[in-house]
């Protein structure tokens, strides 16, 4: 009788896992991003090396209070509150 209930009981535990193994992926489907237009002559740019990081030079940031940071950050909101629904999506890619 033991060995009949160790049986019944392997084999549900055995149904169960398997049932309860899904294989599914729950991810929203992205469009691909098509650009404008296609740049034919992009395999004949110019590739630039730099020899040392001193040829290039990036000025510091401004002052995050400055006025002209505020300036940059209000015509980010302008800008961002104009989106379409095709920018978004383009975003979200």
């Amino acid at each position: 009788m033991k060995k009949i209930l160790k049986t019944v009981i392997l084999f549900f535990g055995f149904v169960v896992i398997l049932l309860s193994c899904d294989k599914t992926v729950d991810e929203p489907l992205i469009e691909a991003y098509i650009p404008a237009s296609l740049d034919l002559t992009a395999g004949s740019w110019k590739t630039y090396i730099l020899t040392s990081p001193n040829e290039f030079t990036v000025p510091a940031p401004k002052s995050a209070n400055s006025a002209e940071y505020q300036a940059e950050i209000s015509a980010l909101k302008t800008t961002m509150s104009g989106t379409t629904a095709e920018n978004q999506k383009a975003i979200k890619y």
